[in-house]
């Protein structure tokens, strides 16, 4: 049966959007809310136009920001009285000390997990694992030669989001039939596996 002989993009077994974790952020990947996934794509856009193309910097920025936010709070906090509006309603805001504990203790999990996966590809172990490694840490060098992090950070977040967008709209492939991307699916992903609908 041929429907059963196709194989999924990298081995995967789930779909997609269980891949991406599920619930909101996931459906913002997919685009199943347009109008977030837009604003999303269009701030990073907006971001990357204003610090890359037009040079300004983060610090001067921030600076600039709290400025324009300062002098207009303190400008209708003060003019409230002579023109009969209520003055602004600033809520107080309080960092939870068990949040920061939290994200703290994640990120150190997720740090030491990181440590003991280069640990066990360092010893040896796994010559597979080592030659992707190496490959990956390579292709990003050579990236990170040609532009700077924040321009790669745009064009990773450019692709996350619009290939999942893209996805729906391209036909099954029958990845056992094309010879190249097949063999390269299995050499970087194991074998491959049954294919079931997004």
């Amino acid at each position: 049966d041929a429907k059963n002989k196709m194989f999924r993009l990298f081995g995967r077994e789930q779909p997609i959007h269980k891949v991406l974790g599920g619930g909101k952020p996931a459906d913002v990947f997919m685009w199943r809310n347009k109008h977030i996934s837009a604003g999303v794509l269009g701030g990073a856009t907006a971001i990357w136009i204003l610090f890359e193309l037009l040079g300004y910097h983060l610090l001067a920025f921030l600076g600039h920001a709290l400025i324009f936010s300062l002098g207009v709070l303190f400008l209708w906090s003060n003019a409230s009285s002579f023109i009969n509006k209520s003055p602004p309603k600033i809520p107080e805001v309080i960092i939870p000390e068990d949040l920061v504990v939290n994200i703290a203790l994640s990120t150190r999990h997720e740090i030491n997990r990181a440590f003991a996966n280069l640990r066990q590809i360092a010893l040896g172990r796994d010559i597979k694992k080592f030659l992707i490694v190496i490959a990956g840490l390579w292709l990003l060098s050579i990236l990170g030669s040609c532009c700077n992090f924040l321009t790669l950070f745009y064009i990773g977040k450019g692709s996350q989001l619009s290939i999942p967008f893209l996805a729906p709209l391209l036909p099954n492939m029958d990845l056992a039939n094309s010879g190249s991307f097949s063999s390269m699916s299995n050499s970087f992903c194991g074998s491959a596996h049954s294919s079931r609908n997004l």
